[in-house]
């Protein structure tokens, strides 16, 4: 069996009605590397009765030297014909070598992807919390949250068709109220989501699944 190394990465995987999708992101400089030379992000539909066959889509290019490259491309089915595509783009080092070091927030990419690998135009979301959870599609929306600040700031994320909606644990700024607020299902919660925070019912409902090891805090436990 003969290697082809290459510097792509294959970022998710979904099944469609067509085919198998696939996102990645590569260089395009095969195993050679070097400085100056971005990702680019990239679908691919490959036959679900002949692997040998697929279809290539180019989702973000970017040329050598770029100020951005694309990067952590997501995959998020809705149904089997349609879902997300959500990815971020990242500046080079000072060495100029693709990616820059891990911050919070990234600038952030989405479109929608159809059963034969096709997709919308690529909506530009500005910089947004990262999907440090990775997202998931609920209600109509896609949500992920993002913990990199720490148990003092924990933020969740919606987006759909009218953009992205930020929200902050623990922080006094008030939310609008959930509707409908659903009633808690259980009698555990977490001592650092406190009662008068939009989210207490939720996370409420959902204690007794998260919480493990008698940890008190909804925030993940220090590694």
């Amino acid at each position: 069996m003969t290697e082809y190394p290459t510097n792509a990465q294959v970022t998710a995987l979904v099944e469609t009605e067509q085919g198998y999708l696939v996102a990645y992101i590569d260089t395009g400089r095969g195993s050679l590397g070097g400085t100056g030379y971005p990702y680019s992000a990239y679908l691919t539909l490959i036959d679900k009765n002949d692997l040998s066959k697929y279809t290539t889509r180019t989702l973000q290019s970017w040329s050598q030297y770029a100020p951005e490259c694309a990067w952590g491309v997501q995959l998020v089915p809705i149904n089997s014909t349609s879902g997300y595509v959500l990815w971020y783009t990242t500046a080079p080092n000072e060495n100029g070598t693709y990616p820059a070091a891990s911050s919070e927030d990234y600038h952030y990419y989405y479109t929608m992807y159809s059963a034969d690998g096709s997709f919308t135009e690529p909506v530009d979301l500005g910089v947004v919390p990262g999907t440090y959870t990775g997202p998931i599609y609920h209600n109509g929306k896609l949500v992920w949250a993002d913990i990199t600040k720490g148990a003092d700031k924990i933020r969740f994320c919606t987006l759909d068709s009218a953009g992205v909606k930020v929200y902050t644990v623990n922080e006094s700024a008030s939310q609008p109220e959930p509707d409908p607020t659903p009633a808690p299902g259980a009698t555990t919660s977490f001592q650092d989501v406190p009662s008068s925070h939009w989210s207490y019912p939720y996370v409420t409902r959902a204690a007794g699944t998260l919480r493990s090891w008698l940890h008190p805090n909804f925030s993940p436990i220090p590694m």
